[in-house]
């Protein structure tokens, strides 16, 4: 996905528990206590920058859910951002409990029964 496909107050799931990709910032983030994002949880977007990493810029993302501090920042002296490449948008389903009414409404005939 590219920059434009991610927004603010847009909900993601993430993927990986941590990047994988660069094993030194993962250490750096772990190291400063940095909290991160856990694989299956849903998170909400509220800010969306361009990292630096080593296999070049990427859009990366910060939470609602997830504020760490700025003092623990690894980068650029702001607050540590997460790849989009880790997380992918949710898939929202439109619940239809139609079955269930027709289930509701369907009365089967009955042999022998009175009226």
């Amino acid at each position: 996905m590219s920059y434009r496909d991610w927004h603010v107050g847009m909900r993601v799931v993430a993927r990986d528990d941590a990047p994988k990709r660069d094993q030194a910032t993962r250490a750096a983030a772990s190291r400063a206590g940095i909290v991160s994002p856990k694989r299956g949880q849903v998170y909400t977007i509220r800010d969306i920058t361009i990292g630096h990493l080593s296999d070049g810029d990427v859009v990366c993302l910060r939470f609602k859910e997830i504020r760490n501090s700025y003092r623990h920042a690894v980068f650029d002296g702001g607050e540590f951002a997460f790849a989009a490449r880790n997380f992918r948008p949710v898939q929202s389903r439109k619940t239809d409990i139609s079955i269930f009414k027709v289930m509701l409404n369907r009365q089967p005939a009955i042999e022998g029964a009175r009226e």
